[in-house]
């Protein structure tokens, strides 16, 4: 599987290029990874905005 970070506008547009508008397709899976977590002692930890991540799987027709 290939793996394509979108994070300027040319990404955006190159991905609804490839995925004809979203038109006929779906999405798959989703998962977050928010950077949050708890320690051995009980201590909260909330990652910052680098830590956080989001992975979407398409497929089209």
């Amino acid at each position: 599987m290939n793996w394509k970070e979108i994070k300027t506008q040319e990404d955006i547009d190159e991905l609804l290029d490839v995925y004809g508008g979203f038109h006929d397709s779906c999405i798959v899976s989703l998962r977050y990874e928010s950077g949050a977590c708890v320690t051995a002692d009980k201590a909260m930890h909330f990652g910052g905005a680098s830590n956080r991540e989001l992975y979407i799987t398409f497929q089209c027709q």
